[in-house]
């Protein structure tokens, strides 16, 4: 039986700004809604699967996201590092064995070639590229945290002010075209000035990386942590919508997105 590790998230989200030269999902004109690249309603309907990209071989990958598509999900959202160390950790191997990186976020671990079957080739990325592919072909939109960093913050000791660009970059390039929501954070509130730092420069080079351009309006961005992204990014130039975590206090949404 597959099982993957989930956190079941009370989640809502509240729509700030609209873009231009629109990525596959972003937020609509009247900044209420969320439209497709065809500028056609969209719904969030949201599986957590953090540990997708650790927990799952090739087959498992796509077993779970044919389930999800055929139920109706809409959007998957996944951590392509697990940094929280009770949940897995930065530095713990897929299913294949492979680790994401090689000491930090600044030099992901990649090898020549990309055959399944040859375990020299196919690395940890090249089996993310694979379930991002998986995804896209069956209509999935995935929202992609770069590093869950926990709620310790222990994913900092890998992704931090001196990182982030190189990651960001690494992810923008690769990932460029995709149907990807890029969620920053996870779980962690930042307050220390270094946490602030690292997102905005990840954000940034995932951005320049992506579009070549600093065009935000051309990436789909938001934040993941304890309490609502509003409080640290409502203005930050990347973050296009709101997204907010109400853990076990579900009677406090309806306030909550008032607040918002």
């Amino acid at each position: 039986m597959l099982r993957i590790p989930s956190i079941t998230l009370g989640l809502l989200v509240a729509t700030t700004v609209g873009q231009a030269e629109s990525p596959a999902l972003h937020v609509a004109p009247n900044g209420r809604t969320f439209v497709d690249a065809a500028g056609k309603p969209f719904f969030w309907l949201g599986d957590t699967a953090w540990m997708l990209f650790q927990a799952t071989d090739r087959d498992e990958g796509e077993f779970y996201l044919e389930t999800r598509a055929r139920q109706g999900f809409t959007v998957i959202q996944a951590a392509l590092m697990m940094g929280e160390e009770r949940v897995c950790g930065t530095l713990a191997p897929n299913r294949y064995g492979d680790v994401a990186i090689i000491g930090d976020a600044a030099h992901p671990n990649t090898t020549p070639g990309t055959r399944a079957d040859y375990p020299a080739e196919y690395d940890y990325w090249d089996h993310a590229d694979f379930i991002i592919e998986a995804a896209a072909k069956r209509g999935l939109v995935l929202a992609l945290l770069p590093n869950f960093v926990g709620s310790r913050g222990d994913g900092y000791k890998y992704l931090n002010p001196s990182t982030a660009e190189a990651y960001g970059k690494f992810l923008g390039e690769r990932y460029k075209t995709k149907n990807i929501v890029w969620v920053m954070g996870g779980d962690h509130i930042p307050k220390d000035p270094a946490h602030l730092t690292t997102w905005n420069l990840l954000a940034k080079a995932i951005t320049r990386a992506a579009t070549g351009t600093e065009d935000y309006g051309r990436t789909t961005m938001t934040f993941h942590s304890g309490h609502s992204s509003s409080e640290s990014w409502h203005d930050a130039p990347w973050l296009d919508f709101n997204m907010l975590q109400t853990w076990d206090k579900h009677t406090e949404i309806p306030n909550r997105v008032e607040a918002d």
